[in-house]
């Protein structure tokens, strides 16, 4: 149990990681995420994050600043569940050799300007030879 002289420090380490929990809400529910697999890494992350930085508040700060922490948490959370909802999946797309980005795009796509995001999707660093097993949009979706 913490003694009297160091209760208004923890109210104020409270309140420093509470403003910086909301800030953090408020940016990941700003930030452009292209794909459901982003959306949902960021949710959990947003929320894995809040869950000790809430309970600090609560009993460093009381029930009001908990609920209004609790409700900008919330609301981030739900703007990236219904995110997730508006964009394509990502899917696996498994060809007999290796391709060439260009090709590879032209042929999920039908556009080859698309190469840059098969490249990023995979990680790969040769966008000359990509794998036989790639991560794409659903085909259909358009970025642009």
């Amino acid at each position: 149990m913490a003694s009297n002289a160091t209760l208004p420090a923890l109210a104020m380490a409270a309140a420093v990681e509470g403003s910086i929990l909301g800030a953090y809400a408020l940016g990941v529910a700003r930030s452009v995420l292209r794909d459901r697999r982003a959306v949902e890494a960021a949710r959990r992350a947003l929320l894995d994050r809040a869950e000790p930085i809430l309970e600090r508040v609560a009993i460093h700060l009381g029930s009001a600043a908990y609920d209004a922490l609790a409700e900008v948490i919330r609301q981030a959370a739900s703007h990236l569940s219904q995110l997730a909802l508006d964009l394509a999946p990502l899917v696996i797309v498994d060809v007999p050799r290796s391709l060439p980005a260009t090709a590879l795009a032209f042929h999920l796509y039908g556009d080859p300007e698309r190469a840059q995001e098969l490249v990023g999707l995979n990680g790969v660093s040769t966008p000359l030879f990509m794998p036989t097993r790639v991560i794409a949009y659903a085909p259909g979706r358009d970025l642009s």
